[in-house]
């Protein structure tokens, strides 16, 4: 099997600076872009869907991107400043979550797209007792605007 390696030239993958809003339905949050390439607006908007789905099932299952069903960019647009999320459930399984999500500069749509976020049982692979604990500090974190590694 192939190895993929991923270099971002970030110091962490976190791409999400606050949760201001969460409920059953919807979160809503923000991310600070400076020169970004499409791709960091896109992963943001993901992992919104993914800190939603980890609230939703109390941080009990591993979660992580399915399917992007679809994705919509304006490519004129240069990625600095602070961004808006929103991601909205749409419909849910046990194991599988839609969502619609959009990022919006000074309230101007500038991505939206239509995630499913997957959800399952914590592995050998994905150990509850390393992955769950940091995902509930980091959200805990993201509540209260403070960023930690």
């Amino acid at each position: 099997m192939a190895v993929l390696n991923i270099h971002t030239r970030l110091d962490d993958f976190l791409m999400v600076d606050q949760i201001n809003l969460i409920n059953d339905k919807n979160i809503s949050g923000s991310n600070t872009f400076l020169n970004a390439p499409f791709s960091f607006c896109l992963e943001s908007l993901v992992q919104m869907c993914a800190l939603h789905v980890r609230y939703t099932l109390n941080f009990e299952k591993h979660v992580f991107l399915l399917k992007i069903n679809r994705c919509a960019i304006n490519t004129e647009h240069t990625f600095s400043g602070r961004y808006a999320l929103h991601a909205e459930l749409m419909h849910r399984s046990s194991q599988a979550f839609s969502y619609t999500a959009a990022a919006l500069r000074d309230e101007i749509q500038i991505m939206d797209g239509s995630f499913i976020i997957a959800a399952r049982e914590y592995d050998k692979n994905f150990m509850k007792k390393n992955i769950s604990p940091h995902y509930k500090k980091v959200f805990s974190c993201l509540l209260n605007t403070t960023r930690t590694n």
